[in-house]
């Protein structure tokens, strides 16, 4: 917001007009929480015109449609300008059909960032709740071999840790926690 004054006990304000290219400036500039960066990807999506709610009813017949290719919808929208019989009886237009394809063009870059910044958000996820399981496997093994006053203070913490391991793979849950981490060069 851009604030001008016009009188010394009065103020107003402006809706200041940004450029996409200063939103992006604005975004690369500031340094921001997951959080915030969760805002400003929801105020995108909320700011695309014309997006669908998700039909899980149509996923098999989407997945099948992807394998004809845009020259083949371009070449049933041509045939059907010749013939306004076989449009009715299509239920399609020429238009129509290049509407949609021009529309999943048009948003084909933006799905592909999407996609880009889903799998590296969903791997550094992983990473860091693999390093912290990893660490956590380490202690929980250090815990169980402590004796003494120091392994009556963590009992506690340990039983519980021991409720939470997965139920249906206990001989899977135990290997793992039993073993070492790799040292450098041992390979």
């Amino acid at each position: 917001m851009k604030t001008t004054l016009t009188d010394p006990s009065e103020t107003t304000t402006q809706a200041t007009q940004w450029t996409p290219a200063d939103v992006v400036a604005a975004v690369r500039a500031t340094p921001m929480t997951a959080a915030q960066y969760a805002d400003v990807i929801l105020a995108i999506r909320e700011s695309i015109p014309n997006l669908l709610p998700i039909d899980k009813t149509l996923k098999k017949r989407m997945n099948w449609a992807q394998r004809l290719t845009p020259r083949f919808v371009q070449s049933m929208a041509t045939g059907l300008e010749t013939s306004p019989v076989w449009q009715a009886s299509a239920d399609a237009t020429p238009l129509e059909l290049r509407q949609n394809l021009e529309r999943s063009d048009e948003l084909r870059p933006l799905a592909e960032q999407a996609d880009a910044l889903n799998t590296v958000v969903r791997f550094t996820t992983d990473y860091h709740h693999f390093v912290a399981a990893d660490k956590a496997r380490v202690a929980f093994n250090v815990g169980q071999k402590l004796g003494g006053k120091e392994g009556k203070v963590i009992a506690p913490h340990l039983n519980i840790a021991r409720e939470s391991l997965p139920k249906r793979h206990k001989a899977a849950a135990a290997k793992f926690l039993a073993e070492t981490a790799v040292q450098p060069g041992k390979e």
